[in-house]
């Protein structure tokens, strides 16, 4: 049986577009069909509900391969990342990350490929570790405080790119449709802990962000 290549490709928002992802594809693999490129516009949320990559699992087979523009588009969360790369390396399909030269068929991405596994183990471990102590911690105080807000997987990844320089305080106060200073003041809220998220990690703190640059 021949084997398919394939590539995926995701933005976040409605906003973004698929160009900068395509044209590197292109470049690289330009014999690829474009009937095996699949698009999704969804942030890094579960599996369930990225339709297209589910899609594309169902249909891979052993030797085939897929393209992706760097890692990280397989999903925001990194155990959902971690997954999915062992989910290909099960499967035998040759992972390829084009933007990071990574190749899981080599040697480097062999390794890549065993790291990737001790880190999911050791994300696990963390994950309960931060749990029973949230358990522990409530159940010394004996009561509740202001409950957090909870910010959308939107609000959240929109957050993340002005801290990471990648979109502007004005672009962001558009997308969020809020006010400059209630911007800034759900920015510090979200980067002192004071809000939950739906994603793993519950504040920027957490995921190792450092100090905000108010610019």
């Amino acid at each position: 049986m021949q084997n398919i290549e394939f590539a995926y490709i995701r933005v976040s928002t409605k906003h973004q577009s698929y160009d900068r992802q395509l044209e590197l594809l292109k470049q690289r693999v330009p014999d690829i069909e474009s009937k095996n490129i699949f698009c999704e516009k969804q942030s890094g949320a579960s599996l369930d509900k990225r339709e297209e990559l589910k899609r594309l699992l169902s249909i891979l087979r052993e030797g085939d391969v897929v393209y992706v523009h760097s890692i990280d588009r397989l999903g925001r969360n990194l155990l959902d990342i971690l997954n999915i790369v062992k989910t290909l390396d099960e499967k035998k399909v040759r992972l390829i990350s084009l933007s990071q030269n990574i190749d899981s068929f080599t040697p480097t991405g062999k390794m890549f490929i065993m790291i990737c596994g001790m880190m999911a183990e050791i994300e696990l471990i963390l994950i309960k570790e931060r749990v029973a102590e949230g358990v522990k911690r409530a159940t010394k105080n004996h009561k509740m405080g202001r409950p957090k807000r909870t910010l959308s997987e939107v609000e959240t990844e929109i957050l993340d790119d002005y801290i990471d320089g990648r979109k502007t305080v004005s672009s962001c106060i558009a997308l969020l449709k809020i006010s400059r200073s209630t911007f800034f003041r759900r920015l510090q809220e979200y980067k002192d802990g004071k809000t939950l998220t739906n994603k793993g990690a519950n504040t920027a703190k957490e995921k190792g962000i450092g100090e905000v640059i108010y610019g």
